[in-house]
């Protein structure tokens, strides 16, 4: 990470606005009731939480390797 993963406050008040927004319609009965939702277990939390997050490991991985690739093209060849 080149930026730094807590620098963007006003990015991290929206990921927790938006964190929180879904817990509430998820375990908050009137918001369950309007939304026609119910309850999470831990274990499901955890499984969409990987499943979510693997998308982002595939994609950083991606980069890397597109990073890598690179490199290796702008690299000059030296004959001895």
């Amino acid at each position: 990470f080149q930026i730094g993963l807590f620098s963007n406050v006003p990015f991290l008040y929206a990921v927790g606005g938006s964190i929180l927004g879904q817990m509430l319609v998820i375990y908050f009965g009137p918001l369950q009731k309007i939304f026609q939702t119910e309850a999470l277990s831990l274990e499901d939390l955890v499984l969409l939480t990987s499943l979510a997050a693997s998308v982002w490991l595939v994609d950083e991985v991606r980069k890397a390797l597109l990073r890598r690739t690179a490199a290796s093209r702008a690299a000059p060849v030296v004959d001895k």
